[in-house]
């Protein structure tokens, strides 16, 4: 049996947020990398819009599918989809491809959460998706064992491309402590008067979903300013929503290639992805002293900083989940001869 060469559907769904900027890298690496053929989706639109016109879509799609399974044509083409599975535009964003018969479909997502693995289930079999490549371990692990026909789950976390980041020296780094993105109140209010009193540099976001920097670029530039950089997983500031789901979000990844020190959190699958320990843990005993003194004491975690920016390098870009995608791809379909 020939290789899978996936086609990848380029997303067009323009919307400013962390999601997407990981889609666009990794579907800029798989361009670059992995010499597979692209096909553009359709222009974003707005969310109600996408909800009823991929609703009508889907319907029309069931039933073109329908008609078609009888033609003697084998269907030779697989395609891939980067980005989550949200019912209300998964469809849309693949149009047409996902509606035609094909040899295989295959999706990359994150934010596959507890509650939501009963959902995401529920569209890997409306859509019937082929092989789902999720950023979750243990998220899956369970969309591995549903029972959900032609199907197989495979872990694949989330990368960076390190050459998109940038850093600076310390003498350079004048913001002292950066919480980027979902806030763990219960630290924050710990620090933040402490920083106030001290007058360190402490950005966070205000109010949820608000934006710390105007830009992506800032953004970047915002990382390469900053000393710490504070990363806790999802099952610790939305557990309602995470469950038990302890994964390695993108912003570990990113602040490594920016060579900040990461103080934070060490999600449950992060003891599999690096053969050492690659973060300051939070001592809520005694957070003041705790960040006082690594200020105070940076440079003897320059080491650190550094052996973690060559392991996201060697270990954590977009180029080797590629070819894992590929590994994995090629188990799915030998197990399908």
């Amino acid at each position: 049996m020939t290789p899978v060469t996936p086609t990848l559907i380029q997303t067009r769904i323009a919307r400013l947020g962390k999601g997407l900027l990981a889609i666009q890298e990794f579907e800029a690496a798989i361009r670059e990398h992995a010499g597979w053929p692209v096909v553009s989706g359709p222009p974003g639109l707005p969310s109600p819009i996408i909800k009823v016109v991929s609703r009508l879509l889907r319907v029309c799609a069931l039933a073109l599918e329908h008609l078609l399974r009888f033609l003697p044509i084998r269907p030779r083409t697989s395609y891939l989809s980067i980005g989550y599975v949200a019912p209300h535009y998964l469809i849309y964003k693949t149009f047409p491809y996902f509606c035609l018969p094909a040899r295989s479909r295959i999706i990359w997502m994150y934010d596959a959460w507890e509650d939501q693995l009963g959902p995401i289930e529920t569209a890997m079999r409306t859509h019937r998706i082929n092989v789902a490549f999720i950023s979750s371990k243990q998220a899956a692990h369970h969309l591995d064992r549903c029972g959900i026909p032609n199907f197989r789950a495979y872990w694949l976390p989330e990368a960076v491309t390190i050459t998109n980041y940038f850093s600076k020296p310390i003498n350079e780094r004048h913001i002292e402590v950066l919480q980027m993105g979902r806030r763990w109140d219960q630290y924050h209010d710990a620090i933040e008067e402490f920083c106030r009193r001290t007058n360190l540099v402490y950005l966070y976001e205000g109010q949820p979903g608000a934006n710390i920097f105007a830009s992506y670029q800032e953004y970047l530039e915002g990382l390469a300013s900053s000393k710490i950089s504070i990363c806790v997983p999802s099952a610790i500031t939305h557990p309602a929503r995470s469950g038990k789901i302890s994964t390695m979000t993108w912003r570990y990844l990113q602040s490594m290639a920016a060579k900040c020190l990461v103080l934070g959190r060490l999600p449950d699958e992060m003891h599999e992805l690096f053969d050492y320990m690659p973060i300051i843990e939070i001592d809520m005993n005694d957070p003041f002293g705790q960040l006082a003194n690594l200020l105070e004491n940076y440079g003897s975690y320059l080491s650190l900083i550094e052996r973690n920016y060559r392991y996201v390098h060697e270990h954590h870009q977009w180029v080797n989940r590629i070819e894992a995608m590929k590994r994995c791809l090629g188990e799915f379909e030998n197990g399908q001869g």
